[in-house]
């Protein structure tokens, strides 16, 4: 029987350890680096739940963005 899949996105360690520890018999546990690393397992996996760091560093991404 699969698991479902559950998505940590947090780039600490400790905190990636607990969920894992926490939640293994019930889900499998994947985890992301960034919010763009999750997005793109998220798609990939489709996980049941999602948790997010909200201390995550956010990339700057205004020059990137062309105006119309």
């Amino acid at each position: 029987m699969n698991k479902p899949h559950i998505l940590v996105i947090t780039q600490d360690t400790s905190t990636q350890d607990e969920f894992r520890e926490i939640l293994s018999d019930e889900f499998e546990h994947l985890v992301a680096l960034s919010g763009v690393d999750g997005i793109v397992i998220s798609r990939m996996t489709r996980p049941a739940v999602v948790f997010v760091d909200l201390n995550l560093p956010q990339p700057n991404v205004v020059g990137s963005v062309s105006p119309c």
